[in-house]
């Protein structure tokens, strides 16, 4: 995917991805959010597999909300 699909993409779907920081924790930003969401649809590895190969906290990537 190139910069400027990934970019549209994000404009579009930024308003019902965004989340709030909270007092436990900060939020993951809608591109690492989004960048998670596409390395799923396009492994195929679940989500388990995926806190391999990402840089982002296995509680990150688990959140109740990302299914």
């Amino acid at each position: 995917m190139d910069e400027e699909t990934y970019n549209e993409l994000l404009r579009k779907v930024e308003p019902y991805i965004t989340r709030k920081d909270t007092v436990v924790r900060s939020a993951l930003s809608v591109t690492e959010r989004l960048a998670l969401t596409l390395r799923y649809v396009a492994t195929g590895r679940n989500f388990e597999d995926l806190k391999f190969s990402v840089v982002m906290s296995p509680a990150a990537i688990f959140t109740r909300d990302s299914v």
